[in-house]
């Protein structure tokens, strides 16, 4: 492999590029607040889910660590038990232990996670919109809101994400998803402002509501308004969840659209991402710029292109650079 590229070089070589985010985008912000393993697992580690509790069984025995479907299965679960005559006991346990499990959500989603937009330096936020003026379109892996906080304070109007006003929600606290084309920022994973509402998706905005994060996500959750985000399971599990969302469906099919070059940041798009990897192999992407600390670290995702390019014609193949992505410099820090 050649010397690795600086960042500014990449964008001087790539005309109108897309960027894909990873976590290490977040982790460029605040590496200890970032850092993270799963929420079950971080739920563990810290205590605020013990390995023999009723709900930590539960996860097990659906072999899941999706938050959001164990507590529709525990909400529902309390329906059925009510028509078996299943009894009181146990309908007030596995209540108890729904309200419970929504309580530990938000305990960990917040915990490291900044309460308010305002948390972030205003120099910071300036930083990263200049550096994503950069791209013509941006898909971010993150649910964390530092994208979202960031893009929101760029007077352009120039990061559109699909939302927007109807006549109910000019007197509510969130703005609707209106199914547009032409949206610039894409969260593939969803976003912990982007809300299940039954009828409609739903973006909550810090600005008509100066409630602070951890409140938002309690209030919405004890309404049975769940947050749209991925953040744990295989990449056949994420992408069943993506397929059944409007909304990160329609942003998973554009993915699957774009043209030109492609510029990864902050992920290595490893194997539970390999439904991501797919869609850019099933796009008209040619060049794509990967950040790495050394060659050695883009292994899967080489080998996977390898495997791709090995009977198609030059005009279909892929071509992969890799740039040191320590020299991006995101947040002007």
């Amino acid at each position: 492999m050649s010397r690795l590229m600086k960042f500014e070089e990449v964008i001087k070589k790539t005309n109108n590029p897309r960027l894909l985010l990873g976590n290490g985008f977040s982790m460029a912000y605040d590496k200890k607040r970032f850092s993270f393993t799963s929420l079950l697992e971080s739920a563990t580690k810290s205590k605020i889910i013990k390995k023999n509790d009723f709900v930590y069984k539960v996860f097990k025995k659906l072999e899941t660590a999706d938050f959001e479907s164990v507590m529709k299965i525990l909400d529902d679960s309390q329906k059925i038990i009510e028509v078996y005559n299943g009894g009181e006991k146990l309908i007030k346990k596995i209540n108890k232990d729904s309200s419970q499990l929504k309580s530990y959500l938000v305990a960990i989603i917040t915990n490291n996670h900044p309460d308010v937009c305002t948390d972030i330096p205003e120099e910071n936020k300036k930083a990263c919109i200049d550096f994503l003026k950069s791209f013509r379109g941006i898909y971010t892996l993150n649910y964390d809101l530092l994208l979202y906080w960031a893009t929101m304070h760029d007077n352009s109007q120039e990061f559109t994400d699909g939302f927007g006003e109807n006549e109910e929600s000019i007197h509510e606290d969130y703005v609707i998803y209106k199914n547009k084309h032409g949206m610039k920022v894409h969260y593939l994973h969803g976003g912990l402002h982007i809300f299940d509402a039954g009828s409609e998706i739903i973006k909550k905005t810090y600005s008509k509501t100066n409630v602070r994060l951890v409140d938002q996500i309690k209030e919405n959750l004890d309404r049975n308004i769940y947050p749209i985000f991925i953040s744990e399971g295989d990449s056949k599990q994420k992408l069943t969840k993506i397929l059944h969302n409007s909304y990160l469906n329609h942003c998973y099919k554009s993915l699957r659209t774009i043209g030109g070059d492609l510029v990864i940041l902050g992920t290595q798009l490893k194997k539970n991402d390999t439904h991501i990897l797919e869609v850019i192999f099933e796009n008209r992407v040619k060049n794509i710029y990967i950040g790495v600390i050394d060659s050695e670290s883009i292994q899967h995702i080489k080998t996977n292109i390898d495997i791709y390019n090995k009977n198609k014609t030059e005009s279909k193949k892929k071509n992969l650079h890799l740039y040191d992505y320590r020299t991006a410099n995101i947040w002007g820090k």
